[in-house]
């Protein structure tokens, strides 16, 4: 019996090879039926020094990087270098000193020049028929004129006045002349029964633009001159004061006297 075994065991180590040692250690022989001593010790792995070689390769890696660190710093340090060879030394600038213009003597002005420019008018004429204008009232006399006949003025525009009591009972015209009636706080407007006004006011005496504009600029000068002084006074010896306006009123007044000096002797 046992020789059969061991004669199937040699076939079957021949058919699977003679590199499965393995095999061979952990099959049990005919004496003892358990396995050798041998082939446990071949069994056991043999211990690794993990702790040594775990240290030896965080060792390495730190050896690395502190490679690493050295080549970059040189590496920094070699860019530095090269741009500080590409970039040009700043020029030291030279204060330049300036060149020292030398100033031009103004020509004296003769004394005619200085009279001329005095005696230049101030104001325009424009502006001097404003200012008139605005205080017309206290250099001109009463406009219209008090009174007044407007009958010539009736006549040549073929109308005829009627009293305002009457006017109902007046016939439209009369010896071929229209009735009018003369409207009440405005002497010399009158109006028509078709409702239009009719001004009749002597107009070559009346305060515009247009007939002011026709005096010279001493005239208008003067006339400025007369209407602030007379306001002044007015203003002053009113019930109401104004220390202020006043005040404001003298301020023109010496400009328009200066102004109207300037045109004497023209």
């Amino acid at each position: 019996m046992s020789d059969t075994i061991d004669h199937k065991a040699k076939k079957r180590k021949v058919a699977i090879g003679s590199d499965d040692e393995d095999y061979e250690e952990d099959k049990p022989t005919k004496s003892t039926g358990v396995a050798t001593k041998v082939t446990q010790e071949k069994a056991k792995p043999a211990p690794s020094k993990k702790k040594d070689d775990d240290y030896d390769d965080e060792s390495e890696e730190e050896s690395d990087e502190d490679e690493f660190d050295d080549e970059s710093s040189e590496s920094d340090e070699y860019s530095d270098f090269e741009e500080k060879k590409k970039k040009p030394a700043a020029k030291k600038k030279t204060p330049t000193k300036k060149k020292e213009t030398p100033k031009k003597s103004k020509p004296a002005k003769d004394s005619k020049s200085k009279s001329q420019s005095s005696s230049q008018p101030l104001k325009t004429k424009n502006s001097l028929v404003y200012d008139v204008l605005k205080r017309w009232w206290y250099v001109m006399p009463d406009w219209p004129p008090k009174d007044y006949d407007y009958g010539p003025a009736l006549l040549r525009k073929g109308l005829r006045k009627v009293e305002t009591k009457y006017w109902k009972v007046e016939p439209e015209e009369k010896d071929g002349k229209r009735k009018v009636f003369e409207i009440s706080s405005y002497p010399g407007l009158f109006k028509n029964s078709q409702g239009e006004i009719i001004d009749l006011r002597p107009s070559d005496s009346c305060p515009s633009f247009e007939n002011l504009k026709k005096k010279s600029q001493g005239e208008l000068a003067q006339m400025l001159v007369t209407a602030l002084k007379t306001q002044i006074f007015q203003l002053d010896n009113s019930e109401n004061p104004d220390p202020e306006l006043s005040k404001d009123l003298q301020k023109e007044l010496a400009k328009a006297q200066k102004l109207a000096d300037s045109y004497k002797g023209r």
